[in-house]
């Protein structure tokens, strides 16, 4: 079959996009709300502006579709191409209403261009949590603060997954799910989609209702800070209501293990989440991306942690006159890498300097793996990267043993299955189009002047949609690089591979 965009596709992509946008544009009340809960007058006016440009780009997309070219998207049923045209353009495109207010509002004085408003924007969406003016988030506005954390939140969720409501009365998973594949996730928790919908909803919501107490428990000063960093941990953004680090601002260990749970929680393959909950604990452990988490986490830490100990001759060094324990941050910061968080309870600065290579190649790596598939985190994904170690494994049982005995490549992901060397070949595929992309953007940091470990650093953290920063990331940073940043947590967050297949459609070859 040949599948191509023609117009009637363009349409309907188009109109499903509009009523999105229409979401947003209720979804930008919320932080009205808040404003008027703190009194923050001049808050009213920008975000009513967002949600303004986002009701009318949606409704112009609607017209466009439903009068001025005279079709009705009921009219052809939803495929494959439509899921990715929507996956692909999403993110971008709501990001630019949603960045409005940002703009408009000049958080903490700051004199920030459109392009610092739209990348704040798309780092939120994506759930990556770099910024280039979030230096003074100790100084936003409440709803500032909450409109940042809350993209992070819902992006988390998947903005496709508010959208997956406009196919509700799609009966057939064969056509719903080709959306979820498209965005990288593969879980069926329910034959109904609106009783997917639900659980996912709900679930969210209770983990982040979970996480508010844990965090307000922990020592955090106000629940509005509790609500905002639940938010963000859950969908392993990144943001925080503070101008410091994580952990420098409370100094508080409490708080920092507290974080921990949050992260993995929000790093867990949903439909584990949902075994679990439904006390299925032992499917969790048996699970390729569960094993390959847990083991990098301790071989990391363990690693982390000797370095520490050899170099200062016990677990304690001292950052800004005051006791870290290098023990819980060693943890910390290799899972907030590691969940693509982008939380640091020490800053670049200062681990950058303790056995500097073995320690950057740590966090390196961390980012580069990523979280598990149908989670919040981004990077390569740990189901991927536990089946190319296997497969390595494999390989080496082909050579070794005779050619009579067939080696068996089984993993147990969310049940025990056979993978077939076609699907080998696709995840190898997609690491080697990840790190081009990767390699291209780092190269063209160099050409700008920035040094070797910063620029490597940076791209990964967007590409991986992880947060961390070297500190190249600023206002100052040129606009060119701002937008290769941007590009790269935007392909980071649609996994790459929609692109390409959304650039074929629109050529109009064959799949």
């Amino acid at each position: 079959m040949r599948w191509v965009y023609n117009k009637e596709d363009y349409l309907y992509v188009l109109s499903q996009l509009g009523l999105i946008l229409v979401i947003i544009s209720f979804v930008m009340l919320i932080p009205v709300v808040i404003a008027i809960i703190y009194q923050e007058y001049v808050a009213y006016r920008p975000f009513l502006a967002g949600s303004v440009l986002s009701a009318l780009l949606g409704v112009l997309f609607r017209l466009l579709t439903h009068v001025y070219f005279n079709f009705y998207s009921s009219s052809i049923p939803f495929e494959r191409k439509h899921a990715i045209g929507m996956v692909v353009l999403i993110w971008p495109l709501v990001s630019i209403p949603s960045a409005l207010p940002l703009y408009l509002l000049k958080p903490a004085g700051q004199d920030i261009s459109f392009l610092d408003a739209f990348f704040e924007s798309v780092s939120g969406w994506t759930t990556t949590g770099l910024t280039t003016f979030g230096g003074e988030a100790s100084y936003f506005l409440h709803s500032v603060n909450f409109w940042r954390h809350f993209m992070q939140y819902l992006g988390g969720l998947g903005i496709i997954v508010m959208g997956l409501i406009i196919l509700m009365p799609l009966k057939r998973w064969e056509d719903t799910m080709e959306i979820i594949v498209a965005t990288g996730r593969d879980y069926r928790i329910s034959p109904s989609l609106s009783n997917t919908i639900k659980l996912i909803g709900g679930i969210y919501l209770v983990l982040m209702v979970a996480g508010t107490i844990l965090f307000r428990g922990a020592g955090m000063e106000t629940w509005f800070d509790s609500l905002c960093h639940s938010m963000s941990g859950l969908s392993t953004g990144g943001y925080s209501v503070n101008s410091n680090s994580f952990e420098a601002y409370y100094h508080s260990p409490t708080i920092v293990l507290a974080a921990l749970p949050i992260m993995v929680a929000g790093n867990t393959n949903f439909v584990l989440t949902y075994y679990m909950l439904r006390g299925r604990i032992k499917t969790y452990f048996k699970d390729i991306e569960s094993q390959t988490f847990w083991s990098l986490l301790i071989f990391f830490t363990s690693i982390f942690f000797i370095l520490y100990v050899f170099e200062h001759e016990n677990i304690w060094f001292v950052y800004e006159g005051r006791n870290y324990a290098g023990f819980y941050d060693v943890i910390f910061n290799v899972a907030s890498a590691l969940t693509t968080t982008g939380w640091n309870s020490v800053p670049y600065s200062v681990w950058s300097g303790l056995t500097f290579p073995v320690i950057f190649l740590i966090i390196l790596i961390s980012m580069i793996v990523g979280a598990n598939t149908s989670s919040t985190g981004g990077g390569l994904k740990a189901m991927r990267v536990g089946v190319m170690l296997k497969s390595i494994y494999w390989q080496i049982e082909d050579i070794v043993l005779p050619k009579s005995i067939v080696s068996k490549k089984r993993i147990h992901h969310l049940e025990k299955k056979y993978i077939a060397d076609e699907n080998i070949i696709k995840i190898f595929t997609f690491a080697t189009i990840y790190f081009i992309i990767l390699f291209i953007s780092f190269v063209i940091f160099l050409l700008h002047g920035y040094g070797f470990f910063e620029a490597l650093f940076e791209v990964t953290s967007a590409i991986g949609t992880v947060g961390l920063s070297s500190g190249v990331t600023s206002m100052a940073l040129e606009p060119v690089l701002k937008i290769v940043l941007i590009i790269n947590m935007w392909l980071g967050r649609i996994e790459v591979l929609p692109l390409f297949y959304f650039i074929r459609y629109i050529l109009g070859r064959k799949l």
